[in-house]
């Protein structure tokens, strides 16, 4: 197709899901909106989003849920985005072709997780910090086989592998779902917003110190050791693992 159809395609696609979110999402009824009880005193116009900012930063289970929101997309995002192409070009001598059909497995992942890890926080499980903490989990056990203990590591298992990272990584909404319910209604957005700028701050942390990393511990220019892809996917993993460790701490949320 060429990348310019390619990308018309994509604002197509963009553009009949945003007409289809508008005709079908309904704000909630009145009954089933969250009633917010939080006192509000002659001042509140004023002291309100000062509280509110207090009210988050305060809450312990919100500094877990960011640390894991922080790790998550930073090594999602630099894994997926950045390096797993090189990884693959200098440890599996793959094509560039070769190299785009495995990455592609990250984002279908992705978009089949999403639906079915909101299914089983919402209808199943019903517990937003279990599914979380287990997808986390499961998200560190993924990025286990790219530091290289595992010997023999063939090009159908890192297929297997990029697959289950991109479904267990899709477990994002819930953590904002999560710190929602933690909180009262009048700081939703506080701590939502909160929560994603310690999100987008992992994506420039991972990507800029793996790429330290690799580029300190690289023999010669454009020729990394697998040492290199192994520091820093180990720092990817012992990363993801305390986000896994610290979700278990998280508070449950209220009924």
């Amino acid at each position: 197709m060429g990348w310019r159809k390619a990308f018309l395609l994509i604002a197509l696609v963009h553009l009949v899901t945003t007409m289809w979110i508008f005709k079908a999402v309904k704000d909630s009824s009145k009954e089933h909106r969250t009633v917010d009880t939080t006192p509000r005193g002659d001042n509140s116009r004023s002291s309100g989003p000062i509280k509110g900012i207090v009210a988050v930063f305060l809450l312990p289970s919100f500094w877990l849920i960011s640390l894991a929101a922080f790790v998550r997309y930073g090594t999602f995002i630099s894994i997926s985005g950045l390096w797993a192409g090189p990884y693959l070009e200098h440890m599996y001598h793959l094509s560039l072709v070769g190299r785009g059909k495995m990455l592609m497995l990250f984002p279908i992942g992705f978009l089949i997780g999403s639906p079915i890890i909101g299914l089983i926080s919402d209808r199943v499980v019903e517990d937003r910090r279990t599914v979380a903490a287990a997808a986390m989990f499961l998200y560190t056990l993924c990025v286990l086989p790219l530091v290289g203990f595992i010997p023999s590591f063939s090009i159908g298992m890192v297929a297997v592998t990029f697959f289950v990272f991109g479904f267990s990584g899709s477990f994002a909404p819930i953590m904002y779902a999560n710190i929602k319910e933690l909180l009262p209604s009048s700081v939703t957005g506080t701590a939502m917003s909160a929560v994603n700028f310690f999100t987008m701050m992992g994506a420039g942390f991972f990507q800029h110190v793996m790429g330290v990393i690799i580029e300190r511990l690289s023999v010669q220019e454009g020729q990394p050791p697998p040492e290199a892809f192994s520091f820093a996917f180990g720092l990817c993993f012992i990363a993801a693992a305390s986000g896994a460790i610290g979700y278990l701490f998280v508070k449950r949320a209220r009924s």
